[in-house]
């Protein structure tokens, strides 16, 4: 679907491109929840900006592949989260490393403050 959409954008020129995503952007995402939640990103629940952010971001990707971007397209929302989602995708370590439990770790920290001398 990301493909298909940015075939649209390139070769059909759209009147409103913004709308189309509006009007489309849950189709395009129906599996990028589980992508994000089960994949590499490890993203427990991801949101449904996370969702749409991140296709905008493979959307963006592939235009990059034939020279354009969502820059150049008037009226596109552009992914918010790039830099997030290239780190995730270019470096596992990195990812693994973002990708922890905050309160498991806070607790560790509460029961270990008190063994501290």
């Amino acid at each position: 679907m990301h493909n298909l959409f940015a075939i649209i954008l390139i070769h059909c020129n759209p009147t409103d491109p913004a709308d189309l995503w509006n009007y489309f952007k849950n189709n395009f995402c129906d599996n990028l929840h589980y992508h994000l939640s089960h994949a590499s990103f490890n993203i427990s629940h991801p949101s449904e900006e996370e969702v749409h952010d991140y296709n905008l971001y493979l959307i963006d990707g592939i235009l990059s592949k034939i020279g354009k971007s969502l820059q150049v397209i008037l009226q596109m929302p552009r992914p918010q989260m790039a830099a997030r989602w290239g780190i995730m995708q270019g470096n596992q370590l990195i990812a693994e490393q973002l990708q922890y439990n905050q309160e498991e770790l806070q607790q560790m920290v509460d029961s270990g403050v008190l063994s501290l001398n």
